[in-house]
């Protein structure tokens, strides 16, 4: 004789399960955001700050940067020179690998 509720129906513990179960999936992945940051004569812009989702890092000599283990989802983008923001956008973090470029204004 089986207890009540246990095993003879589906109750609300599966769809939860299965919310939790994505939600958690969903919540830990991450991606390489990369891309160039040129000026506006087209030039590379050196050594700008790059920051997207909490991390940070310079661009190089050629304007490159990439950001490693960036989480998915609607992200701000910020591009910064010492303590100046020189832009403000927001991006769209939706794939293992991200290429965002930007001319600066």
């Amino acid at each position: 004789m089986r207890a009540a509720g246990i095993g003879t129906r589906r109750g609300p513990f599966w769809p939860c399960a299965a919310i939790l179960f994505f939600g958690v999936f969903l919540y830990g992945q991450t991606a390489m955001v990369s891309g160039t940051i040129t000026r506006r004569n087209g030039e590379a812009a050196v050594n700008i700050t790059v920051t997207i989702g909490g991390r940070h890092r310079l661009t190089d000599v050629r304007g490159r940067y990439r950001l490693p283990d960036v989480p998915y989802g609607r992200q701000t983008l910020e591009i910064s020179e010492g303590k100046r923001i020189l832009f403000r956008t927001s991006i769209e973090v939706k794939g293992p690998s991200v290429v965002h470029n930007e001319k600066l204004p």
